[in-house]
């Protein structure tokens, strides 16, 4: 996961420098992504999928109207929001940032913890 921007006004021209901005902090291990699904929100404008596509990536764009076709995204979305919102007071775009890199710092341990138990389990 990577926390690449916060805004209250995304535009097609943000995403696609939020993009930009997640190859260039990739580097090297960008060239190890071969698909990127996303939804079908009009502020994924076609320069977004050019960046992507420039990668080597292709692009898949999830069906329409078939939520269960992005279910574990958007689990994330609405457990991030709800944790985030319900249990801080945001005070600007620096707090919900902070927020968010604590929130996914926390969740990315749990996976981490998991995994182990697995692994010992075996």
């Amino acid at each position: 996961m990577h926390v690449l921007g916060v805004t209250a006004h995304p535009t097609g021209a943000w995403t696609a420098q939020q993009a930009r901005n997640l190859l260039i902090d990739l580097g090297e291990r960008a060239g190890q992504f071969r698909f990127l699904i996303r939804d079908r929100d009009s502020k994924f404008a076609a320069v977004f999928d050019d960046v992507f596509a420039g990668n080597c990536a292709r692009v898949i764009r999830t069906p329409v109207r078939s939520p269960s076709a992005n279910a574990y995204a958007e689990r994330f979305v609405v457990t991030a929001r709800s944790e985030i919102t319900d249990r801080m007071l945001i005070l600007g775009e620096r707090r919900i940032y902070q927020g968010m890199i604590q929130f996914f710092r926390h969740i990315t341990r749990g996976i981490a913890l998991l995994e182990n138990k697995r692994w010992l389990m075996r």
